[in-house]
């Protein structure tokens, strides 16, 4: 399932969209894709734990369960470079975080504290 997700996401990307992906049990109260506008980025998503190595190293985790992809050169590469990831690494939230902690990912909190703001050389998280 997760593989499916990741490869299906990466189609979507591809063909000019920008893709949400929401667990069942996520709320939303507002429009989600406004937030892509707000914080000028690519990429947003939940905060999680999960895989512990890489929370331990930056605080937290991108959840891959939650998670809102705009259309840009710089999501595309890293949906590209997901699609390298080993063969080993099925859960996608595993493979979402080595590569975004092998691009190098730097991290600042945003003004509200609760907020975190990644960039590399080819991304912006």
């Amino acid at each position: 399932l997760w593989m499916a997700r990741t490869l299906l996401t990466h189609y979507i990307l591809f063909r000019g969209w920008n893709v949400m992906i929401i667990d069942a049990d996520a709320i939303v109260f507002r429009d989600p894709f406004l937030l892509l506008d707000e914080f000028d980025v690519d990429i947003i998503f939940g905060v999680g734990i999960y895989p512990h190595n890489i929370s331990h190293k930056w605080g937290f985790t991108g959840c891959a369960g939650t998670a809102i992809y705009k259309y840009t050169p710089n999501t595309n590469y890293l949906f590209d470079e997901l699609s390298r990831r080993p063969n080993n690494e099925k859960d996608d939230q595993i493979r979402l975080n080595n590569a975004l902690f092998a691009m190098d990912m730097t991290w600042v909190n945003h003004e509200d504290s609760n907020t975190h703001i990644g960039t590399s050389l080819r991304i912006k998280v």
